[in-house]
């Protein structure tokens, strides 16, 4: 049974957390990119007590940087992974919930059924030719919604138009068939994709995604790069912990 507008429209509503749910754990494999970067810049060195010299970075500067522009091209990889996943779950509740054409009519194979087939389409012909005929605008409009799947109704339907006087309600017409309006069920769903698309256009990483637009964060992520961990000791300079982001 073909669910009702609003119907299909609270599917879809009740579905968005699966959208979101697909970013569980993007915020951890965030924080794993980041220390592994944090692990390049403090090779080499080890807890220093006051007046113990402290050892050098086994890596050169030119290399830090070059694994830094990699790590925000990760970064920047990461977004990309798991937002297009999103877009597939919002696709399939498209394609699950979306308003269905009728398929074309299938050409049958055996003799008999082909000839019983035959039949039926000039009969079909003859009918919708002289419904076209006849109709109004209005008329013209409901035969196009019940039959646009049918590649014979539209070769009549096209013709039909094109022998029209040219009015404003047949400019319509035309002007909907040639641009078909989005559903409007899945108009949150769209914004979700816009909002999606901004996220993974800009630079900064997003937090607690997860849980949708309301509880989401944004992480600097030059920022997180240069938050790498300060053993205790360190002389003149006040300790810092491992990085990690805890999320709602």
């Amino acid at each position: 049974m073909e669910l009702t507008f609003e119907e299909r429209e609270q599917k879809v509503l009740e579905s968005i957390g699966k959208i979101f749910e697909v970013f569980d754990g993007m915020t951890q494999d965030y924080v794993k990119l980041i220390r592994e970067h944090h692990k390049v810049v403090t090779a080499g060195f080890e807890s220093s007590l006051p007046g113990r010299k402290t050892a050098v970075c086994m890596y050169s500067d030119e290399y830090i940087s070059q694994h830094r522009a990699k790590t925000k091209e990760a970064v920047r990889q990461l977004k990309k992974v798991y937002i297009d996943k999103a877009k597939e779950v919002i696709n399939s509740i498209k394609e699950k919930y979306g308003v269905k054409l009728p398929e074309p009519p299938e050409v049958p194979s055996s003799p008999d059924e082909q000839m019983r087939y035959q039949l039926e389409r000039n009969n079909n012909i003859t009918l919708w030719k002289a419904q076209l005929e006849t109709a109004t605008v209005m008329e013209l409009r409901s035969l196009y919604q019940e039959h646009q799947s049918n590649p014979d109704f539209m070769i009549l339907f096209k013709a039909e138009l094109r022998k029209r006087e040219d009015s404003a309600d047949l400019q319509k017409l035309i002007l909907e068939i040639e641009n078909p309006p989005g559903d409007k069920a899945f108009d949150r769903l769209k914004q979700i994709e816009i909002g999606l698309d901004n996220i993974n256009q800009i630079e900064h990483f997003p937090v607690n995604l997860k849980n949708g637009f309301k509880g989401i964060s944004f992480r600097d992520i030059d920022d997180d790069l240069d938050k790498y961990p300060i053993p205790e000791g360190t002389p003149g300079i006040p300790y810092r912990p491992v990085f990690d982001i805890k999320e709602d």
